[in-house]
């Protein structure tokens, strides 16, 4: 994990750099004298070279010091740290509707394989599957926020801070908008992962014991079923992650995703650098207990070898 840390770390360091534009002539405005320009790098370390630059960075990320935000004027750890809260319930929010709608409607959707109430799940899962997450954002404020207004349109307000649950009802449609196109894929998992497993000679030899349908379908297929669900967590929290940095934008969340974009559009490096970080980190950590949850669901895999 760490040499991998280590390689993504050069990565984040030197992609910002090769974005066009200076931070130092961003902060001034393009009318600014180049003498202050020139001032100003010196000043925020810009006139080193760029090894140099990744060097002391890295030294100090290692502490866990980020460095100071470019913008915001104020240490990149503090401004993350008060933009994790929103990521936090939006990622608990929509896990949510992934479960509490995937399971169900996959398993439905394998059962009665070939009927019209596959036909009809399947093709609606694959219309979201497939539709484009700022879409589908827009769609569900303009009907039920402008049209309808049962929620906010945007912002989001701390919780923590006010300790309203009430407050989040600004987190319903972004939680919606992340979470039904992943809710989509993992329907098509559960259902072609279930039919392959129904061909099974142990599922054949579970009926001749006079099993029932249920038991066969929940118990031994649905179950088994989850291991390629499991191993393709990584994917879909990756796409958990993609879906959040638009759905941040569309709905005006103050996230780590607009946070990241922000920072991006302003030649921020040192906030960029730590969300990036920070996230490439979190998705190796999944990909870690993804691989040890695998090895306990699946007795036949073991996660040494």
């Amino acid at each position: 994990m760490i040499p991998t840390l280590f390689i993504v770390s050069l990565l984040i360091f030197f992609i910002i750099r090769l974005i066009p534009g200076d931070p130092a002539r961003v902060m001034l405005g393009d009318a600014a004298p180049e003498e202050k320009v020139i001032a100003l790098q010196e000043k925020l370390g810009l006139n080193e070279p760029i090894y140099k630059q990744y060097f002391v960075w890295i030294m100090d990320a290692l502490k866990g010091d980020l460095g100071d935000s470019i913008i915001q004027r104020k240490p990149v750890v503090e401004v993350i740290s008060s933009r994790v809260e929103c990521n936090l319930i939006l990622g608990i929010m929509s896990s949510l509707i992934i479960i509490l709608v995937s399971i169900p409607v996959g398993v439905v959707s394998a059962v009665k394989a070939n009927t019209w109430t596959d036909q009809i799940l399947s093709s609606i899962a694959m219309f979201f599957a497939a539709v484009p997450t700022f879409w589908l954002g827009l769609t569900l404020m303009l009907m039920f926020a402008v049209a309808l207004p049962f929620f906010p349109s945007s912002g989001f307000s701390s919780i923590l801070e006010s300790g309203d649950l009430s407050d989040l009802r600004y987190l319903v449609l972004p939680a919606i908008t992340v979470g039904i196109p992943n809710t989509a894929i993992v329907i098509r998992m559960i259902r072609s992962g279930m039919l392959d497993l129904m061909k099974e000679d142990y599922v054949r030899t579970a009926r001749s014991k006079g099993l029932s349908n249920m038991e066969i379908n929940i118990k031994h297929v649905f179950r088994n079923s989850l291991i390629s669900v499991v191993s393709s967590f990584g994917f879909i929290f990756a796409a958990l992650i993609s879906g959040s940095v638009i759905t941040e934008n569309v709905f005006a969340l103050p996230g780590l995703g607009k946070l990241l974009t922000d920072s991006i559009l302003q030649r921020d490096y040192p906030t960029v650098q730590g969300v990036a970080l920070l996230l490439a980190l979190v998705f190796m950590v999944i990909n870690f207990l993804v691989d040890i949850s695998y090895a306990k669901i699946d007795p036949r895999v073991r996660y040494n070898d």
